[in-house]
């Protein structure tokens, strides 16, 4: 096929050989040439621009699923400098929510607080949706310099550009979700990992240890499956390189181990031991990894575990550039070329061993894409970027043609260019619909409407999905409008806890007065 292909794609060149040419050369100049603080400076303004803009436009700047509303909320506590709000007045069922823990006394999510730590500095500047786009175009410098450190500058500027090209990152860094910035501490753990085994500097170990660190605080069970690889690399080369490394090696378990104590007595004053989690205080050890139980449905099985793990597998072929391919043949060129090396194995293997981590997890859903792998995407990107460069060897060395490696470029560059447009036309629409249509069962309308009548004090009594209006409650139930999801007959007990509230009753866009019995 790629025999018969290739004298097609050299007539094609040849018929349309100078604008194609001037195209790129000014590609090239722009992604090769320009200075590299003005070229990633550039993607992430535009990353953020973009994000920010899908956040308001598509999700009206508010939390959508259920992990993200518990999160933010939780968050909201944090801002107010407590670990946990008391528990809402008895009984908790006006307040209670997915994900939130009412327990002795004591109110807030089940998750660590790494994410929710930083959506309080967002709700701190009055702009928690914020967060998000931030650490989304952050990520976008951060595999420039990735890719810079582990390969080279091109490798570093195909991948920075790639980021901002990703659908699946773009969608991502505009709601609240905690993959955003676990995406980020990973790539932030890569490259400093990868510079103290460059440097041995002591503040290398101590950035990749912290970036690790942080990431178990959001995402504790992916942070080992990610890491694992790097980690065992760096052991072997502890071993053989221990004068010069030493001081990286300590820098890092100092850092990483101040994280981890510091999540293990976040544990303890939450949850009431140091190695028990939210999750299993909220569902019982039915929620850790593992065959024949789950924390709800069937028991999970070693099929089920297969069908997801493939599922996940063929979403990030969708979700990742949302390509008219599969996104996961772009990796292919990288290694058929035979220009891989330690660092490309690492970057897969990692991608690899976290697929297998959910292999084994009960829970599967598709967020945005495959959720669960969205912290190995950076590592995709970084391999793809590498693919693109060495295809030129592919198609020569490889298939055996003797073309002139700049046309092979041009072509490649000129195929990849359609495809990224053509899947964009295709497959944008329908997700920007999607995300725009109460994503999740959320949206604004009840707060809207309130806003609308101009209530400025008042107890309202929720109809429709509650995940809408927790965010806005004040976790202290100090804020003059309190948001509680409608009991009918027991609003009574609510009312007499708030007598001078006015009440209200609210269902979607339509909020109407509690007459007074």
């Amino acid at each position: 096929m790629v025999i018969t292909a290739g004298p097609i794609f050299l007539s094609l060149y040849g018929k349309f050989a100078d604008p194609l040419q001037r195209a790129y050369q000014s590609v090239k100049h722009i992604v090769l040439s320009s200075r590299p603080s003005y070229y990633v400076g550039t993607l992430a303004i535009t990353g953020f621009a973009l994000a920010n803009l899908v956040s308001f436009m598509l999700f009206e700047h508010i939390p959508h699923v259920q992990d993200s509303i518990a999160q933010f909320f939780h968050g909201k506590i944090l801002a107010q400098g407590a670990l946990t709000a008391p528990a809402p007045p008895v009984p908790p069922d006006f307040f209670n929510f997915l994900h939130m823990i009412i327990m002795d006394g004591k109110w807030y999510s089940q998750y660590p607080p790494g994410h929710s730590v930083l959506l309080a500095a967002g709700s701190l500047l009055n702009a928690p949706w914020i967060i998000n786009p931030l650490f989304g175009s952050l990520t976008i410098i951060a595999a420039y310099a990735l890719g810079k450190e582990l390969f080279d500058e091109t490798a570093g500027r195909i991948a920075a550009a790639l980021t901002l090209l990703s659908p699946f990152v773009l969608f991502m860094s505009s709601e609240f979700m905690n993959h955003t910035t676990a995406l980020f501490f990973f790539v932030i753990f890569i490259l400093f990992f990868a510079k103290s085994l460059r440097t041995g500097f002591l503040l290398h170990g101590l950035l990749a240890g912290g970036a690790l660190g942080w990431l178990a605080h959001i995402r504790p069970y992916s942070a080992p499956a990610l890491a694992a690889p790097f980690l065992l690399y760096g052991l072997v080369l502890m071993f053989k390189r221990w004068p010069e490394l030493k001081r990286a090696v300590i820098g890092f378990v100092a850092a990483f181990s101040l994280f981890i104590g510091l999540l293990l007595a976040f544990n303890w004053i939450t949850n009431g031991h140091p190695l028990l989690f939210g999750f299993q205080v909220l569902w019982g050890d039915m929620v850790e990894p593992g065959f024949g139980h789950s924390g709800w449905g069937e028991p999970h099985t070693p099929f089920r575990g297969l069908q997801q793990m493939l599922s996940n597998l063929n979403g990030m072929n969708k979700y990742l550039f949302e390509l008219p391919i599969p996104s996961l043949l772009l990796v292919m060129p990288l290694f058929f070329s035979g220009k891989h090396n330690r660092w490309d194995y690492l970057l897969i293997a990692s991608f690899l061993l976290v697929t297998l981590a959910y292999f084994f997890y009960w829970f599967q859903d598709w967020c945005f894409g495959p959720r669960f792998l969205f912290e190995a995407s950076v590592p995709l990107i970084l391999i793809t970027a590498r693919g693109i460069q060495h295809f030129p060897t592919l198609w020569n060395d490889v298939f055996g043609f003797r073309t002139e490696r700049t046309k092979v470029r041009i072509l490649s560059l000129t195929g990849l260019a359609f495809l990224f447009a053509l899947g964009f036309a295709t497959n944008l629409p329908p997700l920007i619909q999607l995300y725009g249509q109460s994503y999740w069962g959320v949206n604004a309308d009840v707060v809207k409407a309130v806003e609308k009548m101009g209530i400025e004090k008042g107890l309202i009594f929720v109809k429709s999905y509650y995940g809408s209006v927790l965010p806005q409650n004040d976790p202290f139930l100090k804020s003059p409008i309190m948001y509680a999801i409608d009991l009918e007959r027991n609003n009574q007990i609510l009312m007499k806890q708030f007598p001078d509230y006015p009440t209200y009753r609210a269902i979607g866009s339509r909020v109407e007065p509690i007459s007074a019995k």
